[in-house]
């Protein structure tokens, strides 16, 4: 059961409030840890400034975050959860790039879009990609023309050679955004 701090209303600057066996100071804007736990934050609203090495508690939410590389870090019940927070990267930011699918109008798979393309050929195409980044993108082709990819990515023994009469599935990994290197794995669907 979670323990309830009931703060006094109206303190002011430097106001020191004791709870057990923690002093809280007043720093004008929120209740500041100052005995037991050095650079911990008591703030309800939103997000503090991220500092490096501090500790944030949201006491409505009941959630405790860790400032770590840059971001606050939600640390859940259960464990980590790594929520990212206070405008460092916002899911807001990341849902697309993580969970839409987008169809190319060019041939330009621009990485930051979405998580699966989509394209039907209508002459040889030669793509490339842009805002690439570590990590794997989907792309569902079909078209009866020539694929090509750009030099960097090879693709892997094994894998089925591009079909323009059926659907492929083209898995695209890439291993080095700074050389532009990956990997690319072509399924078809079953007909």
């Amino acid at each position: 059961m979670a323990t309830t701090i009931d703060f006094p209303t109206g303190p002011s600057v430097d106001d020191i409030y004791t709870y057990g066996d923690i002093d809280y100071k007043w720093d004008g804007t929120r209740w500041i840890v100052v005995d037991g736990v050095e650079n911990f934050v008591l703030i309800d609203d939103v997000a503090p400034t991220y500092e490096a090495d501090h500790l944030w508690f949201q006491p409505s939410e009941g959630k405790f975050h860790v400032a770590i590389d840059g971001a606050w870090v939600e640390m859940g019940r259960d464990g980590i959860d790594a929520v990212i927070a206070a405008d460092v990267i916002g899911i807001n930011e990341l849902k697309d790039e993580l969970s839409a699918s987008s169809a190319l109008a060019g041939n330009d798979v621009n990485w930051s879009l979405a998580q699966v393309f989509t394209k039907t050929l209508t002459v040889n195409t030669t793509l490339t990609f842009s805002n690439v980044y570590i990590g794997v993108k989907s792309l569902e082709i079909s078209g009866d023309f020539t694929l090509t990819f750009p030099v960097g990515f090879k693709v892997v023994a094994g894998s089925n050679d591009y079909d323009g009469t059926v659907l492929n599935l083209i898995e695209v990994e890439c291993t080095d955004e700074i050389g532009l290197t990956g990997w690319i794995n072509i399924t078809q669907e079953k007909v």
